[in-house]
């Protein structure tokens, strides 16, 4: 048996660094002492690459420090994340995840303050945002979007005519649906039991509070 090699460099309030090689030349110890809460790792044995222990919940790391790595494994998220001083970050090849349509990555997708949704049978995500429209630079994808119900009054209505002067959209939660309107105009009353419109058609359209794009 070859050896063994220390390495010890040990400086004032910063880590304790040991390394220590044996047989193959591949395969090493490495065992780390930092004067933190969080993060500490103790002879972790390195044969071509590193093992990180899962983070399952990425809020139950309490005071993150800027520059912390950690490998996140659930049902939403798997890669390595790091945290920027205010928010946790997908790196390495997370960060190259393309969206539907591969015309942008889920990284980019979150820095342009989306988020990242599945397309229902489609191997691949879109980008959820708040508003009507996609950002510069983004498309939308088919009809994906949540709508709100609007109303439409019509003003110069008589008499009985009054329901027909007024109409509601209606709306949807966040589904494939194109964006619901409806169409009213003025009325009046015409003897006992008839309307008669005195105005052109109006239509109205669903509020877009939330679109899907790539």
């Amino acid at each position: 048996m070859k050896p063994k090699i220390f390495i010890i460099v040990c400086l004032l309030l910063q880590p304790l660094f040991v390394y220590s090689q044996s047989g193959s030349a591949d395969s090493m110890t490495l065992s780390t002492y930092y004067p933190s809460p969080r993060g500490v790792y103790k002879d972790v044995e390195v044969s071509n690459s590193v093992i990180f222990k899962p983070v399952t919940d990425l809020s139950a790391i309490s005071d993150p420090e800027e520059g912390q790595m950690v490998y996140v494994h659930n049902a939403d998220k798997q890669g390595f994340y790091f945290y920027d001083g205010t928010d946790w970050l997908p790196v390495s090849s997370q960060e190259e995840v393309k969206l539907f349509g591969m015309g942008h990555t889920e990284a980019q997708c979150i820095e342009a303050g989306g988020e990242v949704v599945p397309v229902p049978g489609s191997e691949y995500n879109q980008c959820r945002f708040s508003g009507s429209a996609c950002p510069i630079d983004w498309t939308k994808l088919h009809e994906w979007s949540t709508t709100t119900s609007e109303t439409l009054l019509i003003a110069g209505c008589t008499g009985i005519c009054d329901s027909m002067c007024t109409c509601s959209t209606g709306g949807h939660a966040w589904a494939n649906k194109a964006q619901e309107k409806c169409t009213a105009a003025a009325y009046q009353q015409v003897g006992p039991h008839g309307c008669e419109r005195i105005s052109s058609p109006k239509t109205k359209y669903a509020n877009i509070i939330q679109v899907g794009c790539w």
